[in-house]
């Protein structure tokens, strides 16, 4: 599964928190930019480093948890796509297609 969420870069933590789940996908169906980071992360649209406390829209790519869990599990060391949430926009991670985006 793919989610995309917002959420706040925690130095030292691969993953940042989970404070909203934009939307979820099967990996097959999701229309946005994978470009998979290793820490330290850099933003795709400013070219800045992420720093901690960033607040930031990210990718990730794992297994559906177990209810009533929301992030996925198993997803890895690497960021699938992170960018701060202030940027404009450089991927589909943010941008919500015509038609089928999950509600």
């Amino acid at each position: 599964m793919v989610q995309v969420a917002w959420g706040y870069f925690c130095e030292g933590h691969i993953t940042p928190t989970f404070e909203y789940l934009e939307s979820e996908w099967h990996e097959a169906c999701y229309p946005g930019a994978i470009q998979f980071q290793s820490l330290p992360y850099k933003c795709p649209a400013c070219k800045q480093r992420i720093e901690h406390r960033d607040y930031v829209v990210y990718v990730t790519i794992g297994n559906a948890p177990d209810d009533p869990y929301m992030r996925a599990e198993g997803r890895g060391y690497e960021m699938a796509w992170i960018e701060h949430k202030r940027c404009p926009k450089k991927s589909l991670a943010n941008k919500k297609p015509a038609r089928g985006w999950p509600k």
